[in-house]
């Protein structure tokens, strides 16, 4: 009973942080909070299963809690979360006012391709509030040179900002 009882726990803190996204867009917090609420989810119903008997006589829980954790790591790492962020953020759709330039020119090297995608859709205003600061930060030649210090997320940053920041 405990187990259905943290499932409804979840299931309503997956709804507020999707309601909180309808109104002010995602963020990286918003983003990592509503992934670790679907995982937790996802091992109260291992715990139930294993509660009910599944498997019985074998340690699969603690193997399986470990592997799903594992997954989703493995799946941010090849979703690039501040992209998809960044994505979400300047998507008209759920937008009822501008977005939050402040926070998406905060964003790092990996959310620049997207930002930069994405502005052909923003006003002259905005555009030039966004196109600053992300310029600023990410344009021009690298701080560290070698191989030791090459980055492809700043390789492309620099590609994605070659013909979109003034000067």
């Amino acid at each position: 009973m405990a187990v259905a009882l943290t499932l409804v726990i979840v299931v309503v803190a997956i709804r507020r942080l999707n309601l909180y996204e309808d109104a002010f867009g995602l963020s990286m917090l918003r983003l990592y909070s509503e992934l670790f609420s679907y995982w937790i989810g996802v091992v109260f119903l291992l715990l139930g299963t294993s509660l009910a008997g599944v498997g019985e006589g074998r340690a699969w829980l603690l193997g399986a809690v470990a592997g799903t954790g594992l997954a989703l790591l493995l799946a941010l790492n090849l979703v690039n979360p501040e992209a998809v962020v960044a994505r979400d953020q300047l998507a008209a759709a759920h937008q009822a006012e501008r977005p939050d330039t402040s926070y998406l020119a905060g964003l790092s090297a990996d959310a620049v391709p997207a930002i930069v995608a994405g502005l052909s859709g923003l006003d002259a205003g905005v555009r030039a509030e966004l196109l600053g600061p992300v310029c600023r930060a990410h344009d021009g030649p690298p701080r560290h040179t070698g191989w030791a210090a090459w980055n492809l997320s700043a390789e492309r940053a620099r590609d994605a900002l070659a013909g979109a920041c003034p000067g």
